[in-house]
């Protein structure tokens, strides 16, 4: 059996691929191309259905076949690897089905407090963005990006092994548009990422609004701005080390948050680039179940104290009051925010 610690020096010749989204896809196809044999989990029947009839697909290449299982039907084998690229949400349900002896490679957003407490053993972070068909196996990549892969927490032994895998899927990643990027450690990009993941998502997905309207709709704007400089004040508090994901590291957009005549115009020059990019917690919102928490409800614990994390806690409070109305994704919610945050006289916006 495979345990965390012994996992095959070159990349495995079987596994397995939890969640066709937009990251398993990718994943996926890189790591039929890099000549595994792969089993793509999914719990979604037309997704199954579609997939297993025509191939899962990016836009722009050609579909590719690979055996499409039923998560229901899914019996992990602990002798194969297991990349988890499902939502936080689904992350507890697939870790029941999982094995203790069973290798995790979790490749997600955000921060899972039932999978912290499983021991892991690479991990990867996708900062390339791609939009999935919620019914077909088919994504289109919005914004090429990194994927930042390496050892998890306390598995620095595998330095090597995750470099060697990460070579075998340099070329296959590299035709999709996507570089490939070793690091020792890869908590720094999880927690910047992190820090992005949790200014966009929540604006974006409660009001509807395209990703480049964070930047040039005053409102949303103003918020956004808020839960950033808040974000990585939060990471700085804890003494959280961070990466560059983006064209600048995070202390670097901290000081530009800081600087009234720099922030508005260099927000509308980089909203183009922003535009049509794709939210993941879009779809999400509509249908009542997001990974706030594992965005922003990280963000409040690792903050310990209240002072330290009120723009987080007025937009968790506002989107749990309207995904527990049923609320449909809509610009007012920035009025609720702006009502909410009357409630903290001290606050300072």
């Amino acid at each position: 059996m495979i345990k965390a610690t012994d996992l095959p020096h070159q990349l495995p010749a079987t596994v397995d691929v939890v969640g066709a989204g937009g990251i398993g896809i990718c994943l996926a196809i890189a790591l039929h191309q890099a000549g595994c044999r792969v089993q793509l989990i999914e719990s979604s029947g037309s997704k199954l259905a579609q997939g297993n009839q025509n191939g899962i697909q990016i836009a722009g290449f050609d579909p590719v076949r690979l055996p499409m299982k039923p998560f229901q039907d899914w019996n992990p084998n602990p002798n194969t690897p297991i990349f988890l690229c499902v939502k936080g949400y689904h992350t507890s349900v697939v870790l029941e089905k999982i094995p203790p002896i069973c290798s995790i490679i979790p490749i997600q957003n955000g921060f899972d407090q039932a999978l912290a407490a499983r021991a892991q053993s690479l991990e990867g972070i996708a900062s390339w963005i791609s939009e999935c068909d919620p019914n077909v196996a088919l994504t289109r990549i919005t914004r090429r990006g990194d994927l930042h892969f390496g050892p998890a927490m306390g598995k620095e032994s595998l330095a090597d092994t995750g470099k060697n895998w990460l070579k075998a899927l340099a070329g296959p990643l590299k035709a999709l548009g996507i570089r490939a990027r070793f690091t020792p450690d890869v908590r720094p990009y999880k927690s910047t990422k992190l820090i992005y993941n949790a200014a966009i998502s929540p604006i974006a997905s409660a009001t509807g609004f395209d990703n480049s309207r964070l930047l040039t709709d005053p409102m949303a704007r103003h918020w956004f701005f808020a839960l950033l400089g808040e974000n990585i004040a939060i990471m700085r508090s804890r003494n959280i080390p961070l990466a560059k994901i983006g064209p600048f590291m995070p202390s670097t957009v901290d000081w530009i948050l800081r600087q009234s005549w720099l922030r508005v115009p260099l927000a509308r020059f980089f909203a183009p680039s922003l535009r049509g990019t794709y939210c993941s917690m879009a779809l999400d919102f509509a249908k009542g179940i997001t990974e706030l928490d594992h965005y922003n409800g990280h963000l409040i614990r690792l903050a310990l104290e209240e002072s330290l994390c009120p723009v987080n806690r007025i937009v968790v409070t506002v989107a749990a009051r309207w995904l527990k109305a049923g609320r449909l994704p809509h610009p007012d919610f920035l009025k609720d925010l702006d009502r909410e945050a009357t409630k903290i006289p001290t606050l300072i916006l």
